[in-house]
């Protein structure tokens, strides 16, 4: 070593060194976002600073990165080994990497550029208080469900557990069942795998285990998970959608006339639906129904399966599919039996009042102008509105058109004194009388013309 020797390594070597050295790192850090330890931050900086010095050494480095590589004697460990491993990184244990902190403080979550809201006041009820045993509350509404398993469905799903009373199911079942998980992982492209290798259950309870939610997250390189609403209580939009035990028809159809592309396919032999169809051919209808009843009974127990269509609306151009991709992921359906709640709302734990405005009202700021000049308060309001009044006449006036401005205002209707003669209500006595009343009346037609023509209103006054 004294005289310094070169080691020369062919580059294909090289670089498949390096090649499987970073998908190493790309999957650590797919297994850590499934487990999402406290210290999520933390090891994440720490395998971005390993990805990076794969091809180079980074010269910015956060101070948090520093801290949890002098804790693992990074730099001692590269200057005599010329590289550097994770030894103690243990992704089974609870605490995965004992050396660094075991959970992101302020510093570390502001670095990353997470957004530290304030918690929201909620109702007082105590169904929609998050607890350990339900994350969103004993309520939540449905906006939240679907986020949440979206975003972080193992909060809101509990574990699969294995029961024994499994066993007891009838025997054809289980290895229809067997056959099924090897056939329709199968059908998804090798692309989408983490793993080439493939999926051959041994037995029941492994067979049930690969559609558990860590192992298809873990299966799949981009995976979307779906909420699904069928037997939830409570408000819920939109359509009701099968049950996992009610999609026994959807994969184990009783006929095959009307299958189409891989549907197809997996009816003829070998495919674990030409099995189904030939093993009923030779039962009868209640051997048949025990046995599609405990096939309903092992999808039951799966908490995920592939969002698989096989009829096809009327109208509707959807095509049938076993695995359905989406935005660049593979669409997966949750099993709502595992969903930790009692039923769901109406309303969302998550929203929020609007904010008020900035500025101040018109008419306040107005009146408080004229009311910091020296104008009492009651004076100033009445000028604001006296003022609001003149200008919303003045509005409407601009607003009409130019024939409603020039359109003719009928005359307005005079005033005119009522007779004598109405006001008094005389009784004729006669004949005689009538020359003489007509004289008089005469006379007081002169005299209310008098009147009309002198401006005086002495007597009632009636419209005419």
């Amino acid at each position: 070593m004294l005289s310094h020797p070169i080691l020369w390594i062919p580059s294909h070597i090289w670089f498949n060194f390096l090649s499987r050295r970073m998908q190493a790192i790309f999957q650590v850090q797919h297994r850590l976002y499934t487990l999402s330890p406290p210290n999520y931050g933390i090891l994440t900086g720490l395998l971005t600073y390993l990805l990076q010095s794969v091809l180079y050494t980074p010269t910015m480095v956060s101070s948090y990165v520093n801290e949890s590589l002098a804790l693992l004697r990074f730099r001692e460990v590269v200057d005599r080994f010329g590289m550097f491993f994770l030894h103690d990184l243990d992704l089974s244990r609870e605490v995965c990497l004992p050396a660094v902190l075991r959970a992101d403080d302020l510093g570390v979550l502001k670095a990353l550029g997470v957004k530290l809201v304030k918690k929201k006041t909620h109702r007082s009820l105590d169904s929609d208080v998050p607890t350990e045993a339900y994350p969103l509350g004993e309520a939540p509404s449905w906006a939240d469900v679907e986020s949440c398993i979206r975003d972080q469905p193992w909060t809101l799903m509990r574990p699969w557990l294995w029961s024994d009373n499994l066993g007891l199911l009838n025997q054809a079942a289980c290895q229809l069942f067997k056959q099924f998980t090897t056939h329709i992982w199968t059908c998804l492209n090798a692309r989408w795998c983490t793993n080439e290798d493939p999926i051959r259950p041994e037995s029941l309870h492994d067979a049930i285990e690969s559609w558990t939610l860590t192992k298809v997250h873990a299966r799949i390189k981009s995976v979307s998970f779906i909420a699904c609403n069928a037997t939830l209580l409570g408000n819920i939009p939109g359509r009701r959608v099968l049950s996992f035990a009610e999609r026994r028809a959807l994969y184990f159809p009783a006929s095959s006339d009307d299958l189409v592309g891989y549907w197809k396919l997996l009816s003829t032999r070998p495919g674990y639906i030409a099995e189904y169809q030939e093993i009923c051919a030779d039962l009868t209808e209640d051997e048949i129904s025990d046995l599609d009843s405990d096939l309903g009974t092992l999808l039951s127990q799966c908490q995920c399966l592939p969002l698989s269509i096989r009829v096809t609306e009327i109208g509707s151009n959807a095509q049938q599919v076993i695995w359905k991709v989406q935005k660049q992921d593979i669409l997966v359906l949750t099993n709502p039996s595992f969903y930790k709640l009692v039923r769901v709302s109406g309303t969302s734990r998550h929203s929020s009042t609007r904010a008020p405005p900035a500025h101040a009202p018109k008419k306040s700021l107005q009146v408080s102008l004229l009311e910091q000049s020296g104008v009492s308060r009651n004076v100033a309001r009445k000028a604001v509105n006296w003022s609001r009044t003149l200008q919303k006449e003045a509005h409407e006036k601009t607003r009409r058109s130019g024939k409603a401005k020039n359109r003719r205002v009928p005359p307005q209707r005079k005033k005119v004194p009522v007779p004598p003669e109405h006001e008094s209500g005389g009784d004729d006595d006669g004949d005689e009388d009538d020359d003489e009343d007509g004289e008089n009346e005469e006379a007081d037609n002169e005299e209310g013309a008098s009147d009309l023509d002198s401006g005086d209103d002495n007597g009632d006054e009636i419209y005419v």
